[in-house]
């Protein structure tokens, strides 16, 4: 099944699918609304900027796609009639409101468009799922380790709007795909979804790749690697982190629930963006590198003597910065040490690495 802000995660299990289906099933709407299935014709393979528009609440945003409908792609009452692309539905897709835009077998129907995720500008039904016909490229969730551990925390920091709740996912090739939402990374108080684990205090080096980020909907949204002092929303932490837009920013909190300050780094790297925290004492450096080998300063070291700390949590953070609308990333070899004694790497599914 695609979750809520999954863009990453759809087109992932799409280029592994054999034949190109997607489903959508809307519970709330009416027949034969509730079950519409999708398939690209020969030749057209979909940008992943078309998976976003069928789901998205803003298509306006892809007008370069507006027009395909019947010509390079269609829609189906059965899979069946998909896998032999017969009996498509012929109508006048409305590329003006959500899919399935006013479409019905026979003609036309309106609002029954699925709302995924929050929009001021559409609303839609809530009851919604879309899959895909492929092999499910995700290990079960009792399986799943990261940074080489089970005894891991995976949650929403702050509140994050009631469909802006998180997600994350580990893929067979070792990719981990997280999902979060929030209205706010900074201030006094952070809004997000977290996954980490706890370390014991000592001198301490997370370092991590950003294969993907979803950029093309929010370029404020963050993707974090993290130092923190609690889970608490107004926790002092240390990061650095890369926005949607693709350049990079060191934030800091020195004290819990003091202002969050931020040094934001003009160099943009579009894709397999390394991010490294290192702490050394009571001195925390933010370093990025294009290839994880050749590192490079983003801001000076900074001296945070207050954030002292028996024990901290550290990991992978996402947020949207928007309320209750999630973005996604895709990030690996997510790796740590304390003390240069312990080290740990993210490499597979099954707890090996």
């Amino acid at each position: 099944m695609e979750r809520p802000g999954a863009d990453l995660t759809f087109s992932t299990l799409y280029n592994s699918s054999q034949t190109g289906i997607v489903l959508r099933i809307c519970g709330d709407c009416a027949e034969p609304q509730r079950r519409i299935f999708v398939r690209y014709l020969p030749g057209f393979r979909p940008p992943n900027a078309f998976f976003m528009w069928l789901k998205s609440n803003k298509p306006s945003d892809y007008s370069s796609l507006i027009g395909l409908y019947g010509q390079k792609w269609a829609m189906y009452s059965t899979y069946d009639d998909a896998l032999s692309r017969t009996n498509a539905w012929t109508c006048s897709y409305n590329n003006a409101t959500m899919f399935p835009g006013d479409c019905d077998p026979l003609g036309t129907r309106k609002d029954q468009g699925g709302q995924l995720e929050s929009s001021s500008t559409f609303s839609g039904k809530r009851d919604i799922g879309w899959y895909v016909d492929a092999p499910s490229i995700f290990i079960p969730a009792s399986q799943r380790s990261f940074g080489g551990l089970f005894n891991f925390t995976s949650l929403n920091i702050g509140d994050v709007g009631v469909t802006g709740e998180g997600s994350f996912d580990v893929s067979t090739n070792g990719s981990t795909f997280i999902r979060g939402a929030g209205n706010s990374y900074g201030g006094t108080s952070d809004r997000f979804y977290f996954v980490s684990h706890q370390v014991p205090s000592g001198n301490i080096t997370l370092t991590t790749r950003v294969r993907n980020f979803e950029s093309i909907r929010e370029q404020d949204a963050l993707t974090c690697l993290i130092i923190r002092k609690s889970l608490r929303p107004g926790s002092a932490s240390f990061e650095v982190c890369v926005y949607g837009r693709g350049n990079f920013t060191q934030l800091r909190r020195e004290l819990d629930d003091g202002m969050k300050r931020s040094s934001t780094n003009t160099v943009v790297c579009s894709t397999d963006c390394w991010l490294r925290v290192i702490k050394t004492g009571i001195r925390y450096t933010s370093q990025i590198s294009f290839d994880g080998i050749v590192w490079n300063q983003t801001s000076s070291v900074r001296t945070i003597p207050n954030m002292t700390s028996s024990t901290y949590y550290v990991g992978v953070g996402v947020t949207s910065r928007t309320y209750g609308y999630l973005v996604e990333a895709s990030v690996d070899n997510y790796q740590w040490a304390v003390n240069q004694t312990s080290t740990r790497r993210l490499t597979s599914l099954r707890g090996n690495a």
